[in-house]
């Protein structure tokens, strides 16, 4: 195992990329799994909540077992159990035994650690940035733009994947993202107790005094006592609310009725990261000149009006001098 802290930040940040391109194939491959097998607009939003659940659950529930088991380790166990969920999807839709409550089961739990394991991975970087001697900003910056990035390949090649091998395919590769991210993590991240920073992967091995829910309780009082952080979740959770509609129940609809299926769906969700990914970089470099309530509801104008009107008119995804029989033309 290195214990060199380079090693170290670039394994993390590569584990991040590979299991957020996991989940972008993962968000696409579900909606156009059950439409595959007959299902109905009601049915994919079933599955859409199964999906969505969990990462709601995972966040505030585990946070606090992401302290007691360990930053390093919680982030193996998160990837590992979302490859193993998936490979179980991918093998059980290839033999034909996967009815779709055992799909929705396993959905469920494939994104339950998801969140955890993302907040394990950021909750290295101040320890990594401390020991490569780069700021923290820095270091937040590669991770954001890890996932943007993530978002920008793994939706068009989750679309691909769909459309050429079919979903229960796109399942079983995205399974080797998160392996592939568990074992970079086990293998290149250091134990704390033998590492020369010791802070690396807190957690592992320490006593907590207080009881899980004693610590869960804390943090919600925390949240709760301030007004700020009050309106920013509720208008954060009202706004992935509608996106959770959106992205995961009328797009593949609309795509499969107008568009070119996942295909379509691919290249959209991988323009929006394309665009996130430019916001983000803009953001770095200019956002501080900028005043931050103006900033912050242009901003959600933006993101939210365009693509639905765009939608809701049937525009054509490329329009390059002429219309193809679904209404667009690459």
């Amino acid at each position: 195992m290195s214990e060199h802290p380079r090693l170290a930040l670039s394994a993390v940040l590569t584990a991040h990329a590979l299991s957020q391109t996991g989940n972008a194939i993962t968000v696409l491959a579900t909606p156009f799994y059950v439409l595959a097998q007959g299902g109905t607009g009601v049915e994919v939003g079933i599955a859409a909540t199964f999906a969505t659940v969990p990462i709601v659950l995972g966040g505030p529930l585990g946070g606090a077992l992401v302290d007691r088991v360990g930053h390093r380790l919680s982030s193996v166990i998160a990837d590992a159990a979302s490859g193993a969920t998936l490979a179980a999807i991918a093998i059980l839709a290839a033999t034909d035994n996967l009815p779709f409550w055992g799909f929705l089961l396993l959905i469920f739990l494939s994104g339950l650690l998801d969140t955890p394991g993302n907040t394990a991975r950021h909750v290295l970087l101040p320890t990594l940035a401390m020991a490569n001697r780069i700021p923290l900003e820095r270091a937040v910056g590669f991770a954001t733009g890890v996932e943007r990035a993530a978002m920008l390949i793994g939706a068009p090649l989750g679309g691909v994947l769909v459309s050429v091998l079919g979903p229960a395919v796109a399942f079983g590769t995205t399974a080797l993202n998160f392996v592939a991210a568990a074992a970079l993590v086990l293998l290149c991240v250091p134990r704390p107790d033998r590492s020369s920073f010791d802070d690396l992967g807190a957690g592992e091995g320490v006593v907590h005094r207080t009881s899980y829910w004693q610590d869960l309780g804390e943090g919600f009082r925390f949240v709760y006592s301030n007004p700020l952080l009050r309106l920013i979740i509720l208008v954060v959770f009202l706004t992935n609310l509608l996106d959770a509609a959106r992205f995961s129940v009328l797009l593949p609809i609309h795509s499969t009725a107008y568009l070119q299926g996942a295909v379509a769906v691919g290249l959209l969700t991988g323009a929006l990261g394309g665009g996130a990914l430019i916001g983000s970089l803009l953001y770095g470099f200019f956002g501080q000149r900028w005043r931050r309530r103006p900033l912050f509801i242009a901003a959600f104008a933006i993101t939210g009006g365009p693509l639905s009107a765009a939608l809701a008119l049937q525009a054509p995804l490329v329009n390059i001098g002429f219309r193809g029989s679904r209404g667009w033309c690459l």
